[in-house]
């Protein structure tokens, strides 16, 4: 009996340092895993493209690389040392993979500019391509964004075509943001003649540059836009309000206003903030309060 419990206290005794001195038999998801890193230059065209990816130790990588029109010279590289054009390579490290070329002599380059608010091809860089090669392109806006302009070689064409490279070249291409103001707004103010107002603007017109402005007090005027920035006025019978300002997103406007008084010659600068009515209640909803006093009324001070 003490024998056979000797055993077994021996077997569990095993069992327990093996458990803590060999734990190499790791589970498929607690693999090793790198990363691979892959530039490729603007002149070569293959797999993989540019990116980071991730694999696991000892998984094969198949690449394959050539020259587009107008290059020479491929040279492809893994941490700096030379390799074929194509191949397998096998990870056990993170790495990076390059993928270079040089213009040849007689090609012209061609460098697009496409600024923000615009979409289309080709994107932004510098590609370089034989003399006579014919490049299409194509662009068109984005929301909020008007005036799309074109231009190659610094004379502005159509939003899509196609050019003709015979030098080196340029192609810009620019648009302008115009948020659309025609909406109603909760509209706050605050002057320094101590007088503070919270009400509802609203903008209308038949285009997004200009039209007419109405308070919910019973003030009206007109309103300008030119990119982000607004000017408009609102007119009492007593009192005159002139307001400018930017726009901080779509839905909100802040700027610097006056509070005039013709009769008097009396003028008081303030602040004011507008948020545009996104919901689809009363834009009366968007005040916790609304102001007790009318801004078409003089305040005695």
């Amino acid at each position: 009996m003490r024998t056979k419990n000797s055993l077994i206290i021996y077997v569990i005794a095993a069992l327990i340092i093996g458990t803590f001195m060999f734990p190499g038999c790791k589970k498929s998801s607690e693999a090793d895993t790198f990363t691979l890193t892959v530039t490729v230059g603007g002149g070569v065209t293959g797999t993989p493209e540019a990116g980071t990816y991730t694999y696991n130790k000892d998984d094969k990588v198949t690449y394959s690389y050539a020259l587009k029109d107008a290059y020479e010279d491929l040279k492809v590289s893994l941490d700096g040392q030379s390799q074929a054009v194509s191949g397998t390579i096998t990870i056990t490290k993170d790495c990076t993979l390059y993928a270079q070329s040089d213009p040849k002599d007689e090609a012209f380059s061609l460098t697009v500019t496409v600024e923000d608010g615009v979409t289309g091809t080709p994107k932004s860089g510098t590609t370089y391509y034989l003399p006579n090669t014919q490049i299409d392109y194509s662009y068109s806006l984005l929301e909020d964004y008007i005036d799309l302009k074109v231009r190659f070689m610094g004379t502005e064409i159509a939003n899509s075509g196609s050019v003709t490279i015979t030098s080196d070249s340029v192609l810009t291409v620019s648009a302008t943001l115009h948020y659309d103001i025609r909406d109603s707004w909760a509209l706050t103010e605050k002057y320094s003649d101590g007088s503070e107002f919270s009400g509802v603007v609203t903008f209308a017109g038949t285009n997004t540059d200009e039209g007419t402005v109405v308070d919910s007090d019973g003030g009206a005027g007109i309103f300008t836009v030119e990119g982000t920035y607004i000017t408009f006025n609102l007119e009492f019978p007593n009192v005159t309000y002139q307001y400018t300002g930017l726009f901080a997103s779509k839905n909100l406007i802040s700027g610097t206003g006056k509070r005039i008084i013709p009769a008097t010659g009396k003028v008081s600068g303030g602040t004011w903030t507008a948020k545009r009515n996104t919901s689809t209640t009363s834009v009366h909803s968007l005040f916790s309060f609304h102001s007790s006093n009318h801004k078409g009324e003089i305040v005695s001070q």
